[in-house]
């Protein structure tokens, strides 16, 4: 009986340290997966801040469009600040209200 007693106390030792080898293993893999997760919200939510205030600029510039002829050759351009270039003639061409 002493034989089998003392294999189970060393069955017994080796399970308690596998089981504690496996509980480290559990928690790292659980704080690893924690911190890509929490990684992957940070980066889409400032790619996603990024891309709202190009889209707020993109508006912006849009409210602020204005038809206007050259007066040098009469092509029709499109400018988003009171100053421009023709588009064909390469001439300056200015927006007035």
């Amino acid at each position: 009986m002493t034989g089998v007693v003392k294999i189970l106390i060393i069955l017994f030792v080796i399970g308690m340290i596998l089981s504690i080898i496996y509980r480290r293993i559990r928690n790292e893999l659980s704080n690893l997966i924690e911190r890509y997760i929490t990684e992957s919200i940070e980066k889409d939510a400032e790619i996603s801040q990024k891309n709202d205030l190009l889209m707020k600029e993109k508006q912006e510039k849009a409210k602020n469009t204005h038809f206007v002829k050259c007066p040098h050759c009469g092509g029709d351009n499109i400018l988003t600040e009171s100053i421009g270039t023709c588009k064909y003639c390469r001439r300056q061409i200015e927006y007035k209200n």
